[in-house]
């Protein structure tokens, strides 16, 4: 294994830490009040630049840096941040942040430092000057790679990238090692792994680019089940409870829900979010007739295709529905990609995955529903039929956020594809 040598060299390198790192990391556990006096009366060599920004001044240098803390982050990682057991939570919340945060280039990198015999880094592209910064979950930090590497005198032993995590991922779902005891291993010695999994059948995948219609494996962490199945959830809370109960009562709308009532009057169930939110909606299986359809509504079997299911949605509901392709919320930062269907005159949504008809607003408000692309019916239907049913080449769940784009320079390039008889 190419890397077993660097991986025992370094693992037991260990040095006395400079006061001024141990000075770095309790100040990264204060909160803004107790950073904002210490830097005002010149308790610390860190000099507070503003706007979130920091310098420390360490061998006559200034090392400059923010808290990740103070970013837009889940609650439950500003708790964790705040106290030493941020060092426990590392390597959980490093991989799952390097999936599912709005990164550019996103990469997690395995090294050890004068802190730390093991250390895990998300390193990403900054979106406003392109440098190479990285994120120190263990402690709180964000800097610039290069600084950053000398300040700790970190040394990488090795780096994955999101396909990396999300094969890692398979393989354990498929072994069934859900305790991940082997993590370590799978992170350090990955590339091996990976070589001698794929020469049997179960796990051949690893070694393919594309599947079986065509496309790219790595595209599946962009549209489809990789985009929301990434691994070590941990403290992400998930659906809030309100989401939950609605999402089990419309699976059994029999069960007496403790916020869902229904109001004769207008027809609609009513669900309270408290005294003064009340949303309005129904369930979509009410409105099927096919028996097979609705009991898969009334299922966890409704889960997992919302862009197909959205496109034959829409056929029932005209050629004016507008098939979104977007995402939503599933708890405080984390969107994953998600289809609906909306009416525009009536301004309603109809989302099949969770059995339900719902004024728009009540919608977006509810699952902080985010449209990326809106395509009418009329239009999906021509999208289709050329791009997957005549040529057979765009894997259908793309069109739902890149079918227009897409349709127009196909159109324009078409000659090029079709066959000579």
């Amino acid at each position: 294994m190419s890397n077993i040598e660097l991986f025992f060299k370094e693992y037991e390198h260990n040095e006395d830490i400079p006061k001024e790192l141990c000075e770095l990391m309790l100040f990264t556990t204060h909160n803004k009040a107790a950073r904002y006096l210490k830097c005002k009366n010149k308790f610390t060599n860190i000099t507070n630049k503003g706007n979130g920004k920091y310098s420390l001044n360490y061998n006559d240098k200034n090392f400059y840096f923010k808290l990740f803390s103070d970013g837009d982050i889940q609650k439950g990682d500003k708790q964790i941040l705040s106290e030493n057991k941020r060092y426990e939570w590392s390597l959980n919340r490093t991989l799952k942040l390097a999936c599912s945060m709005d990164l550019i280039e996103p990469k997690v990198i395995i090294g050890t430092s004068n802190c730390n015999s093991m250390s895990f880094l998300i390193s990403f592209k900054d979106k406003e000057d392109a440098s190479t910064k990285v994120i120190d979950y263990a402690t709180n930090l964000v800097m610039d790679k290069k600084d950053y590497y000398e300040l700790f005198k970190f040394r990488e032993i090795n780096t994955v990238d999101k396909y990396d995590i999300y094969c890692i991922d398979l393989i354990i779902k498929k072994t069934g090692d859900y305790a991940c005891k082997d993590i370590f291993e799978y992170l350090i010695f990955n590339k091996e792994i990976f070589n001698e999994l794929s020469k049997t059948s179960v796990f051949s995948f690893l070694e393919k680019t594309y599947d079986q219609d065509g496309i790219n494996f790595k595209n599946y962490l962009l549209f489809g089940d990789g985009s929301d199945m990434i691994f070590f959830q941990s403290i992400d809370d998930g659906y809030t409870k309100l989401q939950q109960e609605l999402d089990t009562f419309t699976e059994n709308p029999k069960i007496p829900s403790k916020h869902i009532s229904y109001d004769k009057k207008k027809g609609k169930y009513v669900l309270k979010a408290s005294i003064n939110s009340k949303c309005y909606f129904n369930l979509l299986s009410d409105f099927i007739d096919n028996e097979q359809i609705k009991d898969e509504l009334l299922s966890k079997k409704r889960h997992g295709h919302c862009h197909e299911n959205s496109q034959m949605i829409a056929n029932g509901l005209g050629d004016n529905a507008l098939i979104v392709g977007g995402k939503i919320k599933i708890n405080e930062n984390d969107y994953f990609n998600h289809s609906w269907v909306e009416l525009e005159d009536e301004k309603l949504v109809f989302d099949y995955n969770h059995n339900i008809i719902m004024d728009k607003k009540g919608y977006y408000e509810l699952y902080g529903a985010r449209p990326i692309s809106k395509t009418y019916n009329r239009n999906m239907k021509d999208i289709i039929k050329k791009l997957v049913l005549d040529y057979n080449i765009m894997y259908s769940i793309v069109l739902n956020y890149l079918g227009k784009e897409i349709y127009k320079d196909f159109s324009r390039n078409e000659k090029v594809l079709k066959k000579k008889l």
